[in-house]
């Protein structure tokens, strides 16, 4: 295969790795640099002439924390069950498309990435459960009433990045969430230091949160993304802190925009669902438009909001609406 490197790098832009490769074809029979394939799970997965089918089977061989990366290929992934990520330190990507966007802010736009995931019905796409996994330049469609990303309480360190989401096309449902963080059963009550950077978020109608910590979350983070409403129903949350004591969660040059004339966000960030007062979520350096709120608490030390706008405003710097 011309441009793959003895480390592993694919036209320079997979990640450098000490650990292993593995790709994963969108089909049975796929293409590469013009030339025909047969991907199977009894493949190696080693090059991307010997790509394996499934991201489940792709992540059972791999290693914990060795710096193994498994590719996703141009093409749409559909999972026929859920893939779940239990192998702590791994990264899963697709192939960057364009240059990687660095700036303040994730710019609005349609798909930048070409290996989409989705979903059977009802199905959760992947569900991380192991520490340290990295996901990263996928195009991820929504599911109706489902889970796109689903990461567990041990799934501490999540880092979810350069991707773009889109619930556009699907029959809406208050259930459908792209990325739920803290969730899940096992010897974890919380989930810890979960990243979220530079993510385009796009939803169309009624759906539930493109983010929402369901579960007792400490230090999440979400940062540099865009969220974008379009259609004619009103989009309840984008980012929902709806249960647990979740502690220290910081929202940070993060852009709300609604598309559709008269529709509204009625919240960017609901934390009127959290258990405890006082867990304070830090939200700076964000803009969201007029006709929704901002930040809805139930106490005002619930939040704390710097240097955010609504737009046609001078911009206070307070806590919108409360209840």
């Amino acid at each position: 295969m011309g441009f793959i490197t003895r480390y592993g790098s694919f036209w320079g832009q997979i990640p450098q790795t000490s650990g292993r490769v593995f790709w994963v074809a969108p089909s049975a029979t796929y293409t590469v640099e013009g030339r025909s394939y047969s991907a199977s799970d009894n493949n190696d997965g080693l090059s991307p002439e010997r790509a394996v089918l499934t991201l489940d089977y792709a992540i059972g061989l791999t290693t914990a924390s060795v710096g193994d990366v498994i590719v996703l290929l141009p093409g749409t992934h559909t999972m026929a069950a859920t893939a779940t990520a239990d192998v702590a330190g791994i990264i899963i990507t697709g192939i960057p498309q364009n240059a990687a966007s660095y700036t303040t802010r994730m710019p609005s736009g349609p798909a930048r990435n070409r290996a989409i995931v989705t979903a059977a019905a009802s199905t959760v796409a992947i569900t991380v459960t192991a520490a340290d996994v990295e996901i990263a330049n996928l195009h991820v469609l929504a599911v109706s009433a489902a889970i796109s990303i689903n990461v567990h309480n041990s799934a501490d360190r999540c880092f979810i990045h350069d991707c773009t989401f889109s619930s556009q096309g699907v029959a809406e449902s208050t259930s459908t969430i792209l990325i739920n963080v803290g969730t899940g059963t096992g010897t974890s009550t919380l989930n810890e230091d979960t990243h979220i950077r530079n993510c385009y978020f796009r939803n169309e109608g009624g759906n539930g949160a493109a983010v929402r910590a369901s579960g007792t979350c400490m230090n999440l983070m979400i940062e540099n993304s865009t969220f974008m409403h379009s259609g004619d129903t009103a989009w309840v949350d984008a980012i929902a802190l709806a249960g647990g004591e979740s502690l220290g969660t910081v929202v940070r040059d993060c852009d709300l925009l609604v598309t559709a004339t008269g529709t509204t966000v009625t919240d960017f960030i609901d934390a009127t669902d959290t258990a405890t007062d006082g867990a304070a979520a830090i939200v700076y350096r964000c803009y969201v438009p007029v006709g929704g709120g901002a930040f809805n608490v139930t106490a005002t030390a619930d939040g704390i909001v710097v240097d955010s706008y609504t737009a046609g405003s001078t911009g206070t710097n307070t806590v919108l609406a409360t209840s």
